[in-house]
């Protein structure tokens, strides 16, 4: 049954999406630094508890675009609220044209 001895069998492995997530990093972080391989949980302890500077770089700039993200997410909001506030505008100014 040697066939089904597999590195993807492994239950202690964990796949390189899910070590991106747990270590707060993005998937091409992990490839731009060489890293993008599946770990075991132990691994991943590791890195977090003795953080290389490729992490800490790379948690900052997943923080960073986040951050982006975030804000992007208020302006949109912003400005649908505003157009619906302008319409909402324009429909009370017919609506008063119209009766009056």
């Amino acid at each position: 049954m040697d066939h089904m001895t597999t590195k993807a069998a492994k239950p202690a492995d964990v796949h390189p999406r899910e070590v991106a997530k747990r270590l707060g990093v993005s998937r091409g972080t992990l490839r731009r630094c060489g890293q993008d391989f599946s770990r075991t949980v132990e691994e991943i302890a590791d890195l977090l508890s003795d953080k290389p500077q490729w992490l800490i770089d790379g948690q900052a700039a997943t923080a960073a675009r986040k951050q982006q993200q975030r804000d992007a997410a208020v302006l949109r909001e912003r400005h649908d609220q505003q157009e619906s506030d302008r319409a909402q505008r324009m429909l009370w100014a017919y609506k008063d044209g119209y009766a009056g």
